[in-house]
């Protein structure tokens, strides 16, 4: 990594053990001053297919960059953690989903995360992103705890049960399903 993407990570770091108020304070900062983070980040590497770079992983916190494509559409997923997503360039839609009594989830509500803005979700979230833009969605997401060893899970028609994932799916990692 850079020098300009670790001194990113360690100040999301050190806000995150602060708690929710810093964190979502240093990622509207940084979000708000967008034309230095799109020159540090433009030098991400491991970058998945879908455009996805983890920077940074302990028990803490997990920081991912994410640069979708227009169009992109995720997976209906749980994450297990609190988060907060800050988006520099683009949009990030957000729609949130509540189990149903009986099974299977329902939208709860909708949330368009634009440029220079933050968004926070609790641990209980159920969520799936769009963008909906004909530009790229550039973001920082930032998890309280270990993403991959978390208790996370994926939701798919036509019941929309939760599949595990992660911890869930390992039987590793804190919480519970």
């Amino acid at each position: 990594m850079s020098a300009a993407i670790d001194a990113i990570v360690t100040a999301l770091r050190g806000a995150a053990e602060l708690g929710g108020p810093a964190l979502v304070s240093a990622l509207g900062d940084g979000v708000r001053e967008a034309h230095s983070w799109r020159r540090a980040f433009d030098a991400v590497e491991n970058v998945d297919e879908r455009g996805v770079a983890l920077l940074h992983v302990d028990d803490a916190v997990t920081i991912v960059h994410v640069d979708l494509a227009p169009g992109f559409c995720s997976r209906v997923h749980s994450h297990g953690l609190g988060a907060a997503i800050g988006v520099y360039a683009g949009q990030e839609d957000n729609t949130l989903y509540v189990p149903r009594p009986g099974g299977g989830l329902r939208v709860s509500g909708r949330v368009q995360v634009l440029a220079g803005e933050v968004f926070q979700m609790g641990a209980e979230a159920i969520h799936h992103i769009e963008n909906p833009l004909d530009v790229p969605l550039r973001a920082v997401h930032v998890y309280f705890g270990d993403l991959p060893n978390s208790w996370r899970h994926r939701y798919e028609p036509p019941g929309w049960a939760p599949i595990p994932e992660g911890g869930a799916a390992t039987g590793r990692g804190s919480g519970s399903p």
